[in-house]
């Protein structure tokens, strides 16, 4: 009688915060509405809090639906809970995951996460105070109030990233068309020549899929270049890599084509790739050039194909580098 007395006393004690997380989902107050409204390509995802505590692991679901509901209300935005077992908004803009962390004593901190599905990487991670389990719908209220400006800082580089590659698309398309003479070609370069005095101009192939050009771009600046975007794709004819160069007052360009990605489902996205990576000097005439390829990168929950693609880009652009730099040194 005593351990069933016992075991009744204990289904009690973790029914009340659950409860009260339950209870706080349904009727969350309303936070002060802030700037920050997702973009409209898809819903905010908000997963379930796991733990490496057992008991904790119960509240994973019931503190996201407090999340969803309390960041609705602040900003506006379509936002999603998923349970464990459901399915993924069809179109995501955010997602957002975290953790129930046991801080001894009885107490516990929520801890979460804002992740860009379509590029892979986490925007920032934010933490509350330790309370007692019995405040854990207080506790998703305070995370929810500090997920607010994370997404509008999210929100505001999402929308600076798009602007540049606007701006750089609209420098490519407006750049001189190439000189007739060596003259006009000293003339033409000049300006661009004396406004990378301090960092060479490198031109880079675009690719169809912003984030890929966005590795090359910052395998570029790595090799100590300023990237500027050719009116290139894939590995493009030594002609017409020559123009893009004296359009642009360089002497060198970075040439890269996707060959090829196999994705494949494993509980989440996977991906293995295939690129080539080319440098190219002034006269056309390649310089270092290899077919490079990833091991199998893993997703997280929520990654979309985008974000795969754009783990193969930088993985080969890091494989990439050393040679780069080898090559480079020897001009």
């Amino acid at each position: 009688m005593r351990r069933r007395a016992r075991r009744h006393a204990l289904a009690r004690a973790l029914a009340v915060p659950l409860a009260l997380a339950l209870a706080a989902a349904l009727a969350v107050p309303t936070a002060a509405a802030g700037p920050a409204r997702a973009s409209g390509d898809g819903a905010i995802a908000v997963l379930p809090l796991t733990s490496s505590e057992g008991r904790l692991q119960i509240y994973g679901v019931p503190v996201a639906r407090v999340l969803a509901t309390q960041l609705a209300s602040a900003t506006g935005a379509t936002v999603q809970p998923v349970s464990s077992a459901g399915a993924l908004p069809k179109r995501i803009a955010w997602v957002i995951d975290g953790r129930i962390v046991a801080r001894g004593e009885g107490a516990i901190a929520l801890e979460a996460r804002l992740r860009d599905p379509g590029r892979g990487s986490a925007t920032g991670q934010v933490a509350t105070r330790a309370g007692r389990l019995t405040e854990i719908d207080q506790l998703a209220r305070e995370l929810a109030g500090a997920l607010v400006p994370l997404l509008a800082r999210g929100e505001a580089e999402r929308a600076a990233r798009q602007a540049e590659a606007r701006r750089m698309a609209k420098v490519a398309r407006e750049a001189p068309a190439p000189p007739s003479s060596g003259a006009a070609a000293a003339a033409s370069g000049g300006a661009a020549a004396r406004a990378s005095a301090e960092r060479p101009v490198m031109v880079i192939t675009r690719d169809r899929e912003p984030i890929v050009t966005d590795a090359l771009a910052d395998l570029a600046r790595r090799l100590g270049f300023r990237p500027v975007i050719g009116e290139m794709t894939g590995i493009a004819p030594p002609a017409k890599v020559v123009s893009e160069l004296r359009r642009h007052g360089a002497r060198l360009a970075l040439l890269l084509e996707v060959r090829g990605v196999d994705y494949a489902w494993r509980g989440v996205l996977t991906a293995r790739g295939r690129v080539r990576i080319v440098l190219v000097s002034e006269a056309g005439t390649p310089l270092w050039g290899d077919w490079l390829e990833t091991d199998t990168l893993v997703g997280s929950r929520g990654d979309r194909h985008a974000a795969l693609l754009g783990f193969v880009a930088r993985q080969v652009t890091d494989m990439a580098l050393p040679p780069l730099k080898r090559a480079l040194a020897r001009r």
